[in-house]
């Protein structure tokens, strides 16, 4: 506020030198006026969702010189206490009579200038965070004159609560940036702005971007930053930065859909997590490749090194584990540095599926990463979960690396898991468990139960379906289980519900290192729906190709044949020969099978299986299923991106779950098949092949 001169009748001789824009001192006595919060304002202070006055707050009356309308000033009044409605005072009595008031008040004290006329407010484009209370940085508001001396205020801005989780010590404030809209400036302070609210639209002069510093956190914090915005929409692109104290950025997000901004309202904005990956504990890591930690035989629990472990924050399945080769008493040339990560994916917990993306060699070749013989899946894998924590999380890890570039030789190849990993709050199974057998599975086929390539030192297989992984596995712990193998081998399930999921847990034992045990996957129970040849009709068939030679398969009459040793296959592609030809693919649907189910059925699973032949070449691998009643419009009920995924010749897929979708008409669409060809694309040269299909409702 300007300053204000005192006058005496003393002193009315200097008149002519005090300055024509000074106010008057008001006398001794104090001011009060008394300020509400309006429409029960939502930007709260309080738990109740009410904003409230805090004691000292300071909220300014905007005035004018009556003798030159083009002179605006203010008088400031501080609050007497807490709540929603209180008395606020100066410190002198206001000389309303030559500062008469032009029925606006502002809080905070905000810039404001202009005249009578023409008054303008200014939104600042940073506020700070004092203490523990993030709400508490003195939200914009414009008050209005109710009657003498009694003011009614209300925001001026919405307020945006937004949710930072996983904050590291270093993250210090929040930048809100729109480049479409002003969210700090000058706007006009009017009759529309006192009603409405400021506008992100309305800014005579603006800013696009609007910063809040906040304190220190502890690591790993979980905050809520108030961000005061104008009113309107915050457009698609908008960014949330959060910022080191420098100005460096820590993490970065980009809205894909508008936000509204409503004044009075607090719009959350969730789901930003700050760090990437959020710590689980101290974990346990045991390299059994001579490079051991405390001792040198690397079979006792002793030998395990401690290391913290890290679950990312927002992909699932992605963790990493801080490396302990630093501790190492045996360390060889090349290994990584105690900075680095070992990263590793949990492709499927169930199936004891892992991979590891590791630490590299000079920048180079990767040091430590999978060893699988033939692909990432459960019966060739030799990186793998041997352990979970009952609810599909893994517990236990065990990895089989390479090692690159220790010794003056060339690269050694270890084809055994050498390395585990124990997560926070489980068991080490220690080094000499790592003799697990590689290469057992179990599968489920027309009520029996298939378990292949069991090796040494395996003594024996138990296998158990249930109506979920868990009670399965505690069947299994409990000693009840369905069958027992000695040697690979076969055998019928039996008393299984009809229309009921189950999941097939196996345990695999070995006479010196107790068991492991592990999902076979989930298979389907359920009324089949009988289906003939004249349900089905195909968009491409390699059998007409001519109308009377066959040229591969046995045609669509043989999807529903109930025989493995004959199939329906798709054309080959070849850019001269008719029989090649590929007119019939379908852009959108590709190689696709449509069956007349006769009226409505409600569908709740499909089902197709591998020919004898392969199941590895050109078999489906993207595939999509639709529904109609009227065989015109479809609809999209399920879609498996690599249904293939472990299918052995002559084998069922597990049922495809459709949602129980009640329709008359199915349509099975290939997109690609399991050597990555489109089949949507002539030119891409694929084809396809299947031996059976069945529906289940």
């Amino acid at each position: 506020m300007k300053k204000i001169l005192l006058f005496t009748a003393a002193l009315a001789i200097m008149a002519s030198c005090v300055k024509e824009n000074a106010i008057e001192t008001p006398s001794e006595s104090s001011y009060t006026i008394h300020a509400s919060i309006a429409d029960a304002t939502k930007t709260a202070y309080d738990g109740s969702g009410v904003f409230t006055w805090k004691t000292n707050d300071v909220a300014r009356v905007v005035v004018y010189r009556a003798a030159d309308p083009n002179d605006a000033n203010h008088y400031d009044f501080k609050a007497q206490s807490d709540g929603a409605s209180v008395d606020f005072k100066s410190a002198g009595e206001p000389d309303w009579s030559s500062w008469p008031k032009t029925g606006f008040a502002l809080y905070p004290a905000l810039t404001h200038g202009g005249y009578k006329g023409a008054l303008t407010v200014t939104l600042p484009d940073s506020y700070t965070v004092s203490g523990s209370d993030f709400s508490a940085i003195g939200i914009p508001m414009i008050g209005t004159e109710s009657s003498d001396d009694n003011w009614s205020f209300k925001t001026a801005v919405g307020v945006l609560k937004v949710e930072l989780t996983n904050v590291p010590v270093a993250a210090r404030k929040l930048v809100v940036t729109d480049a479409s809209n002003n969210l700090a400036g000058t706007w006009e302070l009017d009759a529309t702005a006192a009603s409405s609210g400021l506008a992100m639209t309305g800014a005579i002069s603006g800013t696009d971007a609007v910063t809040v510093n906040f304190p220190q956190q502890t690591a790993g914090s979980t905050i809520d930053v108030y961000v005061p915005i104008p009113v309107g929409t915050l457009a698609i692109g908008t960014t949330f930065d959060v910022q080191q104290s420098d100005g460096t950025s820590i993490k970065l997000m980009t809205t894909t859909k508008t936000i509204p901004v409503v004044r009075n309202t607090i719009q959350p904005i969730t789901g930003i997590s700050v760090e990437d990956w959020v710590s689980l504990g101290t974990g346990k890591y045991m390299d059994d490749h001579g490079f051991y930690y405390l001792g040198d035989d690397g079979r006792s629990a002793s030998d395990y090194a401690d290391v913290e472990i890290q679950k990312h924050a927002t992909e699932a399945g992605r963790y990493r584990i801080q490396t302990p080769y630093a501790s190492c008493t045996d360390v060889a040339t090349g290994l990584p540095n105690a900075s680095e990560y070992l990263y590793i994916d949990v492709i499927d917990a169930g199936r004891g599926i892992v991979t590891n993306h590791s630490y590299k060699y000079n920048g180079g070749s990767n040091i430590l990463f999978d060893g699988p013989y033939w692909g990432y899946d459960a019966l060739y894998h030799n990186s793998r979960i041997i352990k979970t924590d009952g609810e599909d999380n893994p517990s236990n890890i065990q990895l089989a690396p390479y090692y690159y570039e220790f010794f003056v030789s060339a690269s050694n190849f270890a084809d055994d898991p050498k390395i585990e990993i124990v997560f926070p709050g489980a068991t080490p199974m220690l080094a000499n468990a790592f003799g697990y057998a590689n290469y057992t599975t179990a599968s489920y086929d027309d009520g029996d139960v298939t378990v292949s390539g069991i090796s040494s030192p395996v003594t024996s297989v138990k296998v158990k379906a249930a109506a979920s992984v868990d009670a399965a596995a505690k069947a299994l712990m409990d000693g009840s289980y369905d069958l027992i193998f000695t040697a690979n081998g076969t055998q019928a399930l039996t008393g299984l519900a009809s229309f009921t999921t189950y999941y097939l847990v196996y345990q695999v034992e070995t006479s010196a290192n107790g068991y492991t045990l592990k999902n076979g996957g989930s298979f389907f129970v359920g009324e089949e729906i009988p289906l003939t040849n004249e349900m089905i009709s195909v968009n491409i068939n390699a059998e007409t190709r001519d109308g009377t030679t066959t040229y591969d398969g046995d045609g669509k009459a043989a999807l529903v044949d109930n025989d493995t040793s004959t199939f329906w296959h798709t054309p080959y592609w070849h850019a001269t020969t008719d029989y090649y030809g590929y007119e019939d693919l379908d852009p959108t649907y590709g190689a696709y099978i449509d069956i007349d189910l006769g009226g409505s059925k409600t569908v709740t699973d499909f089902q197709f299986r591998a020919c004898l032949r392969s199941a590895s070449s050109n078999f489906p691998k993207h595939v999509i299923i639709y529904t109609s009643p009227d065989n015109s419009e479809w609809t999209k009920v399920a879609e498996v991106a690599n249904v293939c995924s472990g299918i052995a010749a002559g084998a069922w897929i597990n049922p495809i779950d459709c949602t129980s979708a009640a329709a008359r008409y199915i349509r099975f669409s290939i997109i690609s098949n399991t050597n990555d060809q489109d089949l949507r694309v002539p030119g891409d040269g694929g084809c396809t092949h299947l031996a059976e299909i069945k529906i289940f409702e």
